[in-house]
């Protein structure tokens, strides 16, 4: 009798990788275990190729992740898959020139703050355009400089004549106008933080917009949290003949990061793909996540479990475990072996 194949699939940020971004030994020696009874281990992260080696580099394994008890990597939130044996890409996905400029349209008619990256697997580089969130504190910025100006003008003309002081005080008028609505106005300072830590492979979007760019991984607008959820799904029903994936900014926690990518890219139609590729049934996948963009896998996996430290809404329907900071990849190995889920 032929044995069944068998797959794990682990999302990384805020599960694998606890809250410090190292991968605890109990976590590496449980996913050691698994390859030694011949069961697939895939990660599954919403960062790209480059943030992935990146992070694994930091914690002192090697770019090729031979080092690492791992065997395929899904990055860029399934937009490619690679193969950790040869460090050979074996499957990506992008969207068309003529989807970029229909999806930075939408993304400018909502005044979002946005990215644009390149294609697999130069994923790291991309053009950005603030939208009202940014601007808003750019502004505030702008206002402090040009009120001070006004100020030294006044002092070095002794307030000139009455022509100009009335000039000068429907500017300060103006500008305290635009101080109050920059008061209401939220910052991005989440948009920001990714571009300055990308800040050697990004630029601003030229003039002429993003008709020229070409093909693209994904368009990723960063939302601050107050109106994140909102907007994510204002923007799933707009583009709906796209995948739009919704998660939990990695870098402050809380802002809601948006993502359109081509509609045959989620987590779990990658993991679908890599399973049919290895003929491995979709009963016998295990899969534990702990947010929004892992949802799609979580439900799609002959058994899914969430860490304890994911969100609320992303626990219904689905058994906790322990959280990122206290081993819940190995409790969920662990599972296996104690129940037979595989």
């Amino acid at each position: 009798m032929e044995i069944e194949k068998k797959m794990f699939v682990t999302d990384l940020d805020g599960t694998l990788f606890n809250d410090e971004r190292t991968i605890h030994d109990k976590d590496l020696a449980a996913l050691e275990s698994l390859g030694n009874k011949g069961i697939t281990r895939v990660f599954a992260t919403g960062r790209s190729i480059y943030s992935f080696q990146k992070a694994v580099q930091s914690m002192g394994f090697s770019l090729d992740c031979k080092d690492m008890p791992v065997d395929y990597v899904i990055f860029s939130t399934g937009a490619g898959i690679m193969e950790c044996i040869h460090g050979k890409i074996i499957k990506k996905e992008s969207l068309g020139s003529m989807d970029v400029s229909l999806i930075s349209s939408c993304f400018d008619s909502l005044q979002l703050d946005y990215m644009i990256h390149k294609p697999v697997p130069d994923t790291r580089y991309f053009i950005y355009k603030a939208g009202n969130q940014s601007k808003s504190s750019q502004y505030e910025y702008n206002h402090n400089e040009s009120e001070e100006n006004i100020e030294n003008n006044e002092n070095e003309q002794n307030k000139g004549n009455e022509q100009n002081k009335r000039s000068e005080l429907n500017k300060r008028s103006e500008l305290n106008k635009r101080s109050e609505l920059n008061k209401r106005s939220e910052q991005n300072p989440d948009f920001y933080s990714r571009i300055a830590l990308y800040r050697d492979f990004s630029r601003p979007m030229g003039k002429t917009g993003a008709g020229n760019f070409g093909e693209a991984t994904e368009i990723l607008a960063i939302v601050p949290p107050s109106r994140g959820h909102e907007t994510a799904d204002m923007v799933q029903r707009t583009l709906r003949d796209f995948s739009v994936i919704k998660a939990t900014s990695p870098l402050d926690g809380k802002s809601i990061w948006i993502e359109v990518f081509n509609p045959l890219v989620s987590k779990s139609q990658a993991a679908s793909w890599l399973a049919g590729k290895l003929m491995v049934m979709q009963k016998n996948v295990v899969s534990v996540g702990n947010d929004y963009n892992d949802l799609d896998l979580l439900g799609w996996s002959g058994r899914g479990f969430v860490v304890g430290n994911a969100p609320d809404d992303v626990q219904k329907g689905f058994e906790a475990v322990a959280s990122n900071n206290q081993c819940g990849v190995a409790e969920v190995i662990c599972k296996m072996d104690e129940k037979r889920i595989l």
